[in-house]
Parts: structure tokens; C-alpha cells; sequence
């Protein structure tokens, strides 16, 4: 079963915990999300523990989001939808991933394209397992709309902003 590959539709706490299942069978897992971040809205939430845990299941998403992130059979990709699915002995698709446009190997987690950014375009995750930590919302970014404002890219002190990234479209496949 080494060669099968599939593919986990939602980034939340049930999607990385199906992929995280799916791959101790030895099964490649690719997890699609639509939003910039997994973890869903499991994510958002705070533990609720001040001195001893008080099991109301906060810190599971973050685990599982940690899970997935080191486990080598699961590739995970956000900002990402999936079209022209057909099928024919397995699925084929073609994932379409909207860029972050910051780039999270660059990135230091300053915080200046935030301050920069008259748009407030600039998103961050709410989890330190989020990579790239920060993206730009397209439906706000002024450059994306009429390609004028360079703020947060010329204010990077690390050139970690993409401002020119394009959405790249790539066919996949997964088993029955």
C-alpha cells in the first residue's frame, strides 16, 4: 500500500487527525485547505486550565497540528481548492493553491508589513504551527487589487513579502 495516495478535504482538527490516521498505514496524505491557516476553528480556541488541565480539548488541535506538520507522509496545503475532479480507478484533480505572498523561510515575525499596510491585508495564524505565520488577503491587498502599493514589501527588512507570486495549478491523484 506504499504507493497510495490520498487526499484529506478540510485542514480542522478532523481533517489532520484523519490524515494522521490514515498515514500509520504507511498511506501518503495530502490535507487541502481553503483557508490561509489549519486548524479550523478548533484553533481559535484558548485552554481553559490555569494550574492543571481541565480537559476542554483546546490543546488537541494544536498537537495534531504539530503531528502533521513533522510527519513526512502528509503534505499540507492551504489557501488551496481543488477543481476538475473527475474520476477513474482513484480521483484525479487539480489543486489550485492561492499564494500567501510572504514567504515563511524569510520571514522573522517582525510585524512591520502588519503596521505597514494601509489595507490591513496582512493576516497572522493564532498558532506558533502555522507556516508561513502571516499571509496577505487578497480581497484587501491593494496591490493585488490594482497593483499600486508596495508598502509592506518595501518595508520587509527581511524581502520576505512576494507581492508578484501567481496561484499555481497542479494535477493530483488519489486512490478509491
Amino acid at each position: 500500500m506504499a504507493d497510495k495516495h490520498v487526499t484529506v478535504i478540510g485542514g480542522g482538527v478532523a481533517g489532520l487527525s484523519a490524515a494522521l490516521a490514515l498515514s500509520q498505514f504507511h498511506l501518503n496524505v495530502d490535507v487541502i485547505e481553503s483557508s490561509p491557516f489549519l486548524g479550523g476553528y478548533a484553533i481559535r480556541l484558548a485552554c481553559k486550565a490555569t494550574d492543571a488541565c481541565v480537559k476542554c480539548g483546546a490543546c488537541i488541535v494544536e498537537e495534531k497540528l504539530l503531528q502533521a506538520t513533522q510527519n513526512p507522509r502528509i503534505r499540507l496545503f492551504t489557501n488551496t481548492r481543488l477543481e476538475n475532479i473527475s474520476q477513474d480507478q482513484g480521483f484525479s484533480y487539480d489543486r489550485l493553491q492561492t499564494p500567501h505572498r510572504v514567504d515563511p523561510d524569510r520571514c522573522t515575525l517582525c510585524g512591520q508589513c502588519l503596521e505597514l499596510c494601509p489595507a490591513g491585508a496582512v493576516k497572522t495564524g493564532t498558532s506558533a504551527g502555522h507556516k508561513p505565520f502571516f499571509t496577505l488577503d487578497p480581497h484587501l491587498c491593494l496591490n493585488v487589487r490594482d497593483e499600486d502599493c508596495q508598502a509592506c514589501q518595501q518595508g520587509c527588512p527581511e524581502d520576505a513579502i512576494l507581492l508578484n507570486e501567481k496561484a499555481t495549478r497542479n494535477p493530483a491523484k488519489a486512490m478509491l
